[in-house]
């Protein structure tokens, strides 16, 4: 069985090992899209993304894979990316998945992009709260993915 290889971090890079895993902040020119994202967002997801990151800030990392060159090939976070890209952000978070084959980043692309399905009464409640908290209809709808309408 080959020996596996860690990520080594390269100038402007950090990088730190959590269990199996290997987190850090890149150079955003360390990282390319391998694929095309299949996933499409609406105005209203791409409005809500923004409010998300206006708010609360970038939480969650990019999923890479470290490429043959070693560059890092977007796996998960297409739609993040393209966020941090649009607000010019120069240096990103990443998760590293460990090593694993182009074909199995294939399929981890599909596999994170799953979307569930919404309890109708846990989404009442939460907005429910929300309102009774004060949080207008239009600040609810722009982070819930809703139009004002809908609230």
């Amino acid at each position: 069985m080959p020996k596996k290889t860690e990520p080594t971090a390269r100038p402007g890079e950090k990088l730190y090992k959590i269990g199996d895993m290997t987190v850090g902040i890149v150079p955003r020119d360390r990282i390319r899209f391998r694929r095309d994202n299949y996933r499409k967002m609406s105005a209203l997801q791409r409005d809500t993304l923004k409010a998300s990151v206006d708010r609360f800030g970038f939480q969650s990392f990019v999923v890479v894979r470290l490429e043959d060159d070693g560059m890092y090939g977007l796996v998960d976070g297409h739609h993040r990316l393209e966020e941090l890209d649009e607000r010019g952000v120069k240096e990103i978070p990443i998760l590293i998945l460990p090593e694993v084959s182009a074909t199995d980043a294939d399929l981890g692309m599909l596999s994170f992009n799953v979307s569930a399905e919404v309890d109708d009464s846990a989404l009442v409640r939460l907005l429910t709260d929300l309102q009774a908290a004060g949080v207008s209809n239009a600040e609810i709808a722009k982070h819930a993915t809703v139009s004002e309408r809908f609230m």
